[in-house]
């Protein structure tokens, strides 16, 4: 991949162009820790429940409950965590 090519895909991922079902789950020791960040209980940590605690989270948000933290999942995870943690 030449470095105009990672650019041009970074661009238009930063300017939300590219397809969400294109961007793969995050991992999930991030996932993890931003939903104890926002007090959402992720039981054992395993796959399920994880993905049951992400599902909880979408369905309070009004995301699509579908258990996977894509892109939008995510995106959503930071802002609500930015809203409730006051500024420094």
């Amino acid at each position: 991949m030449t470095v105009t090519t990672t650019i041009g895909a970074v661009v238009k991922a930063l300017s939300g162009l590219v397809d969400a079902s294109a961007n793969p789950p995050a991992d999930a020791r991030t996932v993890r820790r931003l939903l104890e960040a926002l007090r959402v209980n992720t039981g054992d940590g395993s796959p399920p429940a994880l993905s049951r605690a992400v599902t909880r989270f979408q369905t309070a948000t009004g995301l699509p409950a579908d258990g996977i933290a894509g892109p939008r999942t995510i995106h959503m995870m930071v802002t609500t965590l930015r809203r409730t943690r006051p500024a420094t």
